[in-house]
């Protein structure tokens, strides 16, 4: 505003309780915006895990026909292949498997029997 022909400028913090607010929330929320990113950064220091090895015990696959269609005089079969991963860690085999679902999918052909793994 204009007073005798001079700008008045205001460096007070605006009435928030004009608009709904207080002052009160915008310090709480400042508070806790400070303490959530204190909490992460002390998450993320204890996150700092050794890494342990495992071993590649076996991979095998398994084929099997499916049909998926057949009309009179003709049969219409898909071949699935199913791998079965076991690896060994602090003492105890697991077993996974895995089925491509695609001709193009990845097939765990490279790995390596005996093979150090490591994991966290």
């Amino acid at each position: 505003m204009a007073q005798g022909g001079a700008i008045v400028v205001s460096l007070e913090s605006p009435d928030l309780t004009a608009y709904g607010g207080s002052t009160k929330s915008v310090k709480t929320t400042g508070t806790l915006l400070f303490l959530l990113i204190c909490l992460s950064l002390v998450a993320a220091a204890k996150d700092k895990r050794e890494w342990k090895t495992g071993i590649l015990v076996s991979i095998t696959d398994s084929r099997s026909n499916r049909v998926i269609g057949s009309l009179p005089g003709t049969v219409q079969t898909v071949e699935y292949v199913e791998y079965r991963i076991s690896v060994l860690f602090d003492g105890v085999i697991y077993v996974g498997s895995y089925r491509p679902r695609w001709s193009w999918s990845y097939a765990p052909t490279d790995f390596v029997v005996n093979a150090l793994l490591r994991y966290q």
